[in-house]
């Protein structure tokens, strides 16, 4: 950790999205120690996070070292764009490049926070290119889930059509049976059914896409 090219090799060991405990379980390393990490990394410009629900964070680690922007955080960039606002569970400071609609659909749903997730489908709305959205969801292992939210934000609200190419992508691509936590609805059979996946919204969650 005390030369350049130390800390270097431990930003690409670690990039993407980590918890302490997956630094902890990478590196082989005590609780203490992966904080540590954390630290002196954010402290360079390496790394943002977020909240996953309750004190739990994710951080996003990048080998782009950046300086301060003040672009919009990922709370704050949802809560422009969607009538349901979601409250920062501390505030949000992105060091680096602006925070796109894409990368931001696919980090809420990443945080397992209920509210997060509902709030950004209004996202959809916004999208500006659905490769680089199904590169995101691929790169993170949520390639279905993303297909099951648009589908169903198209039922509430006026988005943008998806191209037939990238749904067939995110059709046949890798994801958890879940949304949301282990949560499932009967609501929305036939999306459901056609992703692969269980809908954890009932149709008055949706209804407030419009609302608020």
């Amino acid at each position: 950790m005390k030369r350049k090219r130390d800390l270097e090799a431990l930003v690409k060991t670690l990039e993407g999205l980590q918890t302490v405990e997956s630094i902890m379980e990478i590196l082989k390393v005590k609780r203490k120690t992966a904080i540590t990490y954390i630290s002196k990394l954010r402290k360079k410009g390496y790394v943002e996070y977020f909240s996953k629900g309750g004190k739990k964070r994710i951080y996003k680690i990048s080998v782009i070292k950046t300086k301060f922007k003040g672009e919009k955080g990922l709370y704050e960039l949802i809560n422009k764009h969607s009538k349901i606002k979601v409250n920062e569970p501390y505030k949000q400071i992105i060091h680096g490049k602006k925070l796109s609609i894409e990368e931001a659909l696919v980090l809420a749903l990443k945080s397992q926070n209920f509210r997060l997730i509902l709030a950004s489908l209004n996202l959809f709305k916004y999208i500006k290119s659905w490769k680089k959205l199904n590169e995101f969801a691929k790169e993170h292992k949520v390639q279905r889930q993303v297909g099951a939210l648009y589908d169903i934000s198209r039922l509430f609200i006026k988005t943008k059509k998806i191209d037939k190419r990238i749904e067939k992508s995110l059709l046949e691509g890798k994801g958890n049976r879940y949304i949301y936590d282990a949560l499932k609805t009967k609501d929305f059979f036939n999306i459901a059914k056609k992703w692969k996946v269980e809908i954890p919204f009932q149709e008055l969650d949706l209804i407030r896409l419009k609302t608020g």
